[in-house]
């Protein structure tokens, strides 16, 4: 992926050496893009495993891939095969769109389906989580947005997952958003690609949706606005959450430790109440260290 771990320094190199990288999907230029998975330990004893797809966050125009590996860290201690997706953007492949974005995040979802044998996963536990552009990409799998894909290797595979959580998600690209600037040579793709457009006709997929109040991407009016239309729609599948006074990337553990534990705190209880996950009664398996309520 031409570019894409420039910027990382040592450590965050060594935290995704630490991962198995497989090819999901090719990008128009014919380079590979890798889902990084961390595997729990024990893979193929028992039962088959859920199956998380982390999506960083950015506009579309860049991101870290390794943002997420902390929360993909504490699921994989709760018993998950967990991956951090390589999608396009204009800084690591300068022809692509948004669009390409959402088709990379939908074939990454028809991939662990696909290949579920050989990483022992149960196709039923697909749970999709982003940020940003990559809460967009992880909402327009969970909504079953319909994008046509030239892709034919991962025919046939759903390429809808069974739980999403969104975080500070770009949700609608209006003209007037900072996120429309990326949609500037194909504006007719940022209504294809606006969440709340789906909503009406989305499948049966439970979501925990995450959102700071002080959110300078996408206000916390256009996040509830989304929320009650979702609420209408799924009722008990859905589930809202406001940080009061939270700007975007609260939840990452180097930002803000606190909101971190307690945003990890939510989806996990979401999982275990959907099934997705079982209860944590391991006092020496996966936990939050430092949650308080009070600091929530």
């Amino acid at each position: 992926m031409a570019g894409s771990f420039d910027s990382l320094t040592s450590a965050q190199q060594q935290l995704l050496e630490q991962a198995q990288g497989f090819a999901y999907r090719k990008t128009k230029s014919g380079e590979e893009l890798k889902i990084h998975f961390y595997l729990p330990k024990g893979l193929k004893e028992g039962p088959k495993r859920p199956v998380f797809l982390f999506f960083f966050s950015g506009n579309w125009d860049r991101g870290n891939i390794v943002q997420f590996a902390p929360h993909a860290l504490h699921f994989v201690e709760r018993g998950a095969v967990c991956g951090l997706v390589e999608y396009s953007t204009r800084t690591t492949h300068p022809e692509s769109t948004p669009m390409d974005s959402a088709l990379d995040g939908m074939a990454a979802v028809r991939f662990v389906r696909k290949y579920k044998d050989q990483l022992h996963i149960d196709s039923s536990k697909v749970i999709v989580m982003g940020a940003g552009a990559g809460g967009n990409i992880a909402g327009c799998a969970a909504l079953g947005a319909k994008l046509k894909d030239a892709s034919e290797d991962l025919a046939g595979f759903s390429s809808v997952p069974n739980a999403c959580a969104l975080l500070s998600s770009i949700i609608d690209i209006k003209k007037t958003s900072f996120a429309f600037k990326q949609f500037s040579d194909k504006p007719s793709e940022a209504k294809k690609l606006s969440l709340s457009s789906m909503v009406d006709h989305s499948p049966p997929c439970p979501f925990v949706m995450i959102h700071g109040t002080a959110d300078r991407m996408t206000s916390i009016d256009d996040a509830e606005a989304f929320a009650a239309k979702m609420q209408r729609r799924k009722k008990s599948d859905f589930e809202f959450h406001a940080f009061e006074g939270r700007d975007s990337n609260f939840y990452n553990l180097n930002m803000d430790p606190m909101s971190f534990e307690a945003a990890l705190n939510i989806i996990d209880r979401f999982l275990v109440n959907h099934l997705f996950l079982e209860m944590n009664d391991d006092p020496n398996g996966a936990s939050l260290v430092s949650w308080r309520e009070q600091d929530f």
